[in-house]
């Protein structure tokens, strides 16, 4: 396909990886009022969306309430994601996945795939 042929399946948007302060629900309720779009939570922190334009904006909210941000980039989210049953067909894409990352011509690689079960991990 030709560049950006795939672009209508991912949305642009400003990701802050962000560590947790301690108290993960209050942390929550503080990011909340930062102007984030969506939060997910991570096993030492959280995931902070931001709209695009907006990432630097609520990165320094996000510093002014004493968090430490990982780090802060725009990214392209799945707008659907597709379930990966077999582990035949997992094993492939993740090949696929670590052949396109040693490609020192490509900066970043996007994919909307998630593998069931563990039992899929080949």
């Amino acid at each position: 396909g030709s560049v950006g042929c795939t672009s209508f399946m991912f949305d642009t948007k400003g990701m802050i990886q962000v560590k947790s302060k301690g108290q993960k629900e209050s942390d929550e309720m503080e990011l909340i009022d930062t102007g984030a779009q969506d939060i997910l939570e991570t096993d030492d922190g959280f995931i902070v969306y931001s709209a695009p334009n907006e990432l630097m904006e609520v990165r320094k909210k996000i510093e002014a309430l004493g968090f430490a941000v990982l780090s802060a980039e725009l990214s392209k989210v799945p707008k659907n994601f597709v379930t990966i049953n077999d582990k035949e067909t997992a094993r492939k894409i993740l090949n696929l996945m670590d052949a396109l990352d040693n490609e020192e011509d490509i900066s970043s690689v996007s994919a909307n795939f998630e593998l069931k079960s563990e039992e899929t991990v080949p």
